[in-house]
């Protein structure tokens, strides 16, 4: 795989930060020791790591990673990118990257174990299914303190098809172990499970798939990154036609709204969701990473006219609601339904097709969220969550991207206050760090410590080693399948 490389000269300046722990198990009122940015991100890193070493759990299969709470709305035995052990994996290959320290390349290759041993035989499909049916959070009772999983049942890893909470994560993060390690055992597990996707899939009036979601969190447009992954990384033959057929169902699914595409990603609540996770961006960007890969005009059609729709929903700020019809005016600012993720796609469109009009969104949606005074917590859409998904890691992790695509530093001066805003929230002990936090805007008062990628330190970890990587002009190893502009 071809890496990233951050060129940026470390002039930076080193500022000395003394910065008070808003919440802190032992003394709230306790101030950090003083550190310069070069070790600050690292040192906390290097927390979130320690934490995480405290969370695992030896099962037969290999290593898992349990969360603090240990609720059955995220078990421990999940795999999966979103929650479960595949983003922790991909965190301690970063921190192996970054740091040379092969302890924690064992630690991947530990959790690593168990994915390798249950990798499944069958996949479960319906078609008619919703987001919600799919959900992780429906599991089966626990069997002797340990949430788990019944074959073919549907909900969740280990047989349910998508990318955060199903097998293709898992296939993603199977193929980066090997990428790191050479050891064919993880590109062996990798391929079986695009052997699975080809193996169960329908295939009817609508085109293929895995049920009836489109969209890029839990649905056939995620499964279709990593279909597209397997193809050049794993260099599997059948993959890429799949995600070609992927490409076409979705285009056939599509509804027209002007001169614009989009697609009732969740039906619910008489909602729909055109934003990146659950909504029609997240599609926009498979096709046009389709079209990146394949040439083929129909896809950057495809994309131009996501484009068309989500710009004729954006405001003079250029932020887009979380849900249609937008009666409520409600905007999120993180990467689940805010500009962090939609102007991913954005991205990836402008690379093919440079248009004004796609510039233009990115910046004034980018501008936006810098005024939203987000750090006061006063916003609907920006709660008390420092995660990837929602919260602070998610923004900082974007806005560092875009200081190195422009140069602005603005932006990496936006980056830097997200990023202290992460620091700020962490619960410290003993030279370990955790995070407690809301993960739905909804019920602000049900707050859980988590390990995995999207909502726990694993993700967290992951944006300060990047944060670690700028100042020290080292370059960065792992990126996301929606992460590739």
């Amino acid at each position: 795989m071809k890496r990233s490389v951050i060129n940026t000269p470390c002039t930076l300046l080193v500022i000395v930060l003394a910065i008070v722990v808003g919440c802190h198990e032992e003394d709230a009122g306790v101030a950090l020791e003083a550190q310069s940015e070069m070790d600050l991100y690292l040192d906390y890193a290097l927390r979130a790591e320690r934490w995480l070493r405290q969370q695992t759990r030896q099962m037969d299969e290999g290593q898992i990673w349990r969360s603090a709470d240990e609720t059955t709305d995220h078990p421990v035995t999940n795999g999966n990118l979103y929650y479960g052990s595949s983003g922790v994996i991909l965190f301690y290959l970063e921190l192996y990257h970054q740091t040379g320290d092969v302890a924690y390349l064992r630690e991947a290759e530990a959790g690593g174990r168990y994915l390798l041993a249950t990798v499944p035989d069958e996949l479960f499909f319906e078609k008619g299914l919703n987001a919600l049916e799919l959900f992780p959070s429906l599991n089966q009772p626990s069997e002797g303190g340990l949430p788990v999983y019944t074959a073919a049942n549907g909900l969740g890893h280990p047989n349910q098809a998508s990318l955060y909470w199903g097998v293709s994560g898992i296939g993603f993060t199977l193929g980066e172990l090997f990428r790191v390690t050479h050891d064919e055992r993880f590109r062996h597990a990798a391929t079986r499970i695009v052997d699975l996707l080809l193996r169960n899939h329908h295939v009817d009036e609508d085109g293929a798939g895995w049920g009836s979601t489109p969209e890029l969190m839990t649905g056939d447009a995620g499964v279709g990154l990593f279909l597209l992954y397997a193809s050049r990384e794993l260099e599997h033959p059948g993959a890429e036609e799949l995600a070609r057929a992927i490409g076409d169902s979705l285009l056939a699914r599509a509804r027209a709204s002007g001169q614009g595409l989009m697609w009732p990603t969740r039906g619910i609540y008489g909602t729909d969701y055109p934003n990146f996770s659950h909504g029609t961006a997240g599609v926009g960007y498979y096709l046009a990473t389709l079209h990146e890969r394949t040439g083929e005009d129909r896809y950057l059609t495809g994309a131009r006219r996501v484009g068309h729709y989500l710009r004729g929903l954006a405001g003079e700020s250029g932020l887009i609601g979380h849900h249609q019809p937008d009666t409520e005016g409600l905007v999120y600012y993180g990467w689940c339904h805010g500009p962090p993720g939609t102007n991913r796609f954005f991205e990836k469109l402008s690379s093919a097709d440079p248009a004004p009009a796609w510039s233009s969104q990115i910046e004034r949606s980018t501008r936006a969220v810098i005024d939203a005074e987000l750090l006061d917590r006063e916003p609907a859409g920006f709660w008390q969550n420092v995660g990837q998904c929602c919260g602070s890691a998610g923004i900082a992790h974007y806005y560092l991207g875009q200081y190195l695509r422009t140069k602005n530093p603005a932006y990496l001066e936006f980056a830097e206050q997200m990023t202290r805003d992460i620091i700020r929230h962490a619960t410290l002990s003993d030279e370990v760090a955790s995070w407690n936090h809301a993960e739905h805007r909804s019920t602000p008062e049900f707050t859980q410590t988590l390990t995995g990628y999207m909502q726990g330190a694993a993700g967290i970890g992951m944006h300060l080693l990047r944060m670690h990587a700028l100042l020290n002009d080292q370059a960065i190893s792992i990126r996301l399948l929606d992460d590739r502009h």
